[in-house]
């Protein structure tokens, strides 16, 4: 098996453990950008997209966005969802990693209170 096969092989497993199919994980997200952002709107973006991809295709945050205070809020279950406050000022820092965005989040960016 050469190098190439191998780390084929080690993909297809990790999609597999992870529930995610080989096929989806190909696949276009659609996100929701909302909030203090340049154009707020619904984004297709590629596979492994992260929030800072999801800020660039609408333009970026506007000056009263608060970066620190951003919300990802997404569908645990079908009935439920969840929370995640991300800062993205320790993410374009480097004192964080950049979080990956998954089909049907909405990514919302407060406005900072004067």
């Amino acid at each position: 098996m050469n190098f190439k096969s191998f780390l084929s092989s080690l993909l297809l497993s990790a999609f597999i453990t992870s529930g995610v199919s080989a096929q989806d994980a190909n696949l276009p997200i659609t996100v929701n950008v909302l909030g203090a952002v340049r154009t707020p709107s619904r984004c297709i973006l590629p596979a492994g997209a992260t929030v800072l991809d999801a800020l660039a295709s609408v333009g970026d945050a506007t000056r009263a966005g608060n970066l620190v205070k951003v919300r990802i809020i997404r569908k645990s279950t079908p009935d439920k969802t969840e929370t995640l406050v991300i800062d993205v000022k320790k993410i374009l820092n480097g004192q964080s990693k950049n979080v990956l965005l998954r089909d049907g989040d909405t990514l919302f960016v407060p406005e900072t209170i004067f």
